[in-house]
């Protein structure tokens, strides 16, 4: 071959990189221009030049890997719309980017979403995976290249600590703001510094010696059963509401009317308007389920059902069942959504009633109405000739994101909030708050013993960077700004417990993993069990979200505990909390030495002389009047 010829092919090959390179910066500068059009997420803009470095560093390795330049284009396209505009999406609805825990709640968001959005969900990256196979050009190039995702790969797997020491202090970390660390780097070194992250945090299965000192550390007091002369097996109902929150506190969003029915306002106020603290935000309802059935806080992003309940646990269900109950639950949704089939299972329930158990007659949307729900799940247990006490756990459906509405269930209310999100909602809670008085009702009619807990599973989504609540002063559009009541009121649901014909029960603000004991607590059952292991330290209440722990003190003063904080409270709520979850990676998914330092569960011997108490006469809270819950 002549020097011409030599330098002809390989100035053309030059040329052609050079056409990959420039290629590559059109497509990352459109993909970053798109995510602040469309979702209003702009990356660092000091930082560019690192994002800038990892998009070409991606862009050529792909192109190695490729044999046109015109398809390399498309692939490179999809792939960076996938990682700008997805990681964008994402913090716009829920204040963070994609994660790699992500991966496990994919199906169920694909599920849960209408026919359009799971087009655009899935088809990118399938054109991606197809583009990518049919470009590919196996010559030196691609073998070089597939060399260094290797090496990445396998610096990751094996070696993840190194890769989050290098990169944390050339991009930045912060531990309790995600969607500003991923400001700070790009979706390209997020994605590897977040992957590295999570392999490396992988839960280590703590060993007999170390557990046992962490029960000692967590038990409040001697290893032994206490006297159980209270316990009294009456039914207990339990019922999740889900997006249920108090639309009231939108003060800016031109509400004309209370959200909530007023009859259900004033019984909740009667005791205060006690509030649940959910771990969770406008989704993943099953970690808010989680906690009440497994008094456990969850600490993470990730859906604990999914990831980290591989074990049969001493939940609620398990404890109740073994004190004598009757133990179901019941979802009108695909059985095994979030794992629930699994994870209810695990839990201790006896009985799971999902979609299929149901009949679909009244709709809203997609999801069956929770006045339907009841009125099925009622004729279910009235059905049934179990002598048992029933623990009756009812997830409703009606509620969820898009707030659905129909001729049936009309907006009632006008509003003039800038969220589109806010006149549905308002309409649903209306509706909500009717179906549950007439539920209420029923119940204590034919059980005025029963004790009943209801909450809401998570705020609700109202519009991208918490639009309607921005919009009313309660947070800020970036989660990572907010302060300590903003968090408190990022956290709260309403709460409202109802002890038979005794009435509401003042509970104040709770975390929800405090509820399965306050339960055991309102039928008198004092035993020793693993719920007692999540006690909070006295004075102050607990609320780990998301990469960052809310303490409130005694006095009701929030306190956000951020890393290196040295307020006495968060010292001791940081000690508590990691106690509280080495004891739970124990239970959950590692060997249960807790279990054998735990005395068993037994039902009280229970005098024959002394049946279960018959009703009284109604009375409120305050005992002075009747407790009224009327058929709306």
């Amino acid at each position: 071959m002549s020097l011409r010829s030599l330098n002809a092919r390989f100035g053309a090959r030059a040329r052609v990189w050079l056409a990959a390179l420039l290629l590559t910066v059109l497509i990352w500068a459109a993909a970053r221009i798109a995510a602040v059009m469309v979702f209003d997420v702009a990356l660092a803009p000091g930082r560019w030049w690192l994002d800038l470095a990892a998009a070409i560093g991606m862009g050529l390795l792909l192109f190695a890997l490729s044999r046109r330049l015109l398809w390399f284009g498309i692939a490179l396209g999809l792939l960076f719309g996938l990682l700008y505009l997805g990681n964008a999406a994402k913090i716009a609805f829920l204040g963070a980017p994609m994660l790699p825990d992500d991966a496990y709640a994919l199906p169920a968001l694909i599920e849960v979403l209408p026919a359009w959005a799971r087009f655009v969900v899935l088809l990118p990256p399938l054109l991606f995976v197809a583009l990518l196979a049919w470009n590919f050009h196996p010559r030196w190039p691609a073998a070089g290249a597939a060399l260094a995702l290797g090496l990445i790969a396998a610096a990751i797997v094996f070696a993840p600590q190194r890769v989050i020491g290098f990169l944390d202090p050339l991009t930045g970390y912060i531990e309790w703001n995600q969607a500003g660390t991923y400001q700070m780097r790009g979706p390209v070194l997020h994605t590897m510094q977040e992957t590295a992250r999570f392999v490396a945090d992988r839960p280590i299965v703590p060993d007999a010696a170390t557990v046992e000192e962490a029960v000692v550390r967590a038990t409040p007091r001697p290893l032994e059963l206490a006297a159980a002369s209270e316990f009294r097996p009456r039914n207990i109902h339990v019922i999740v509401e889900e997006s249920f929150w108090d639309a009231a506190l939108l003060t800016k969003a031109g509400i004309e009317e209370d959200p909530f029915d007023p009859v259900f306002r004033a019984l909740w106020e009667s005791v205060g308007s006690p509030r649940a603290l959910s771990p969770t935000f406008g989704g993943q309802t099953a970690n808010a389920e989680f906690e009440f059935l497994c008094g456990f806080p969850v600490t993470e992003r990730a859906v604990k059902f999914e990831r980290e309940f591989s074990n049969s646990a001493p939940c609620l269900p398990q404890i109740l069942g073994a004190l004598g109950y009757r133990t179901v639950a019941s979802h009108p949704n695909t059985p095994a959504f979030w794992n629930r089939t699994n994870a209810y299972r695990r839990a201790g329930f006896e009985t799971y009633w999902a979609a299929p158990d149901f009949v679909l007659d009244d709709l809203v949307g997609p999801f069956l109405s929770d006045a339907s729900l009841f009125r099925q799940v009622d004729e279910k247990l009235a059905a049934s000739d179990d002598p048992r006490p029933v623990f009756n756990y009812v997830l409703t459906f009606q509620g969820h994101w898009l707030y659905d509405v129909n001729e049936r269930y009309p907006e009632l209310i006008e509003t003039a909030s800038g969220a589109s999100e806010v006149g549905p909602f308002v309409a649903t809670m209306r509706h909500k708050t009717v179906a549950l008085l007439a539920h209420l009702e029923t119940i204590l009619a034919a059980d005025p013993e029963a004790l009943i807990v209801l909450f809401g599973d998570h705020p609700p989504f109202l519009g991208q960077h918490f639009g309607a609540y921005a919009e009313s002063g309660l947070l800020l559009p970036d989660e990572g700004a907010f302060d300590a009541a903003m968090l408190e009121t990022y956290a709260a649901t309403p709460l409202l417990v109802i002890d038979g014909w005794r009435g509401p029960v003042d509970t104040g603000t709770m975390p929800i993993y405090a509820l399965p004991q306050l339960v055991l607590d309102l039928i008198g059952y004092r035993g020793m069990t693993a719920l007692d292991l999540t006690r909070e330290p006295e004075g102050i209440t607990i609320r780990p979200i998301k990469d960052r722990t809310l303490v409130i003190g005694e006095d009701g003063v929030p306190t956000h505990c951020m890393p290196g904080h040295r307020h006495p409270d968060c010292r001791r709520a940081n000690a508590w909390l990691s106690n509280v979850m080495l004891l739970g990676d124990d239970i959950f998914l590692g060997d249960q030495h807790v279990l054998g330092l735990l005395p068993p569960i037994e039902p009280p011997a229970m005098p024959e002389t002394a049946p279960m108490q018959a009703a009284a006469p109604a009375t409120s809270a305050a005992g002075t009047e009747p407790v009224v819950l009327p058929q709306p």
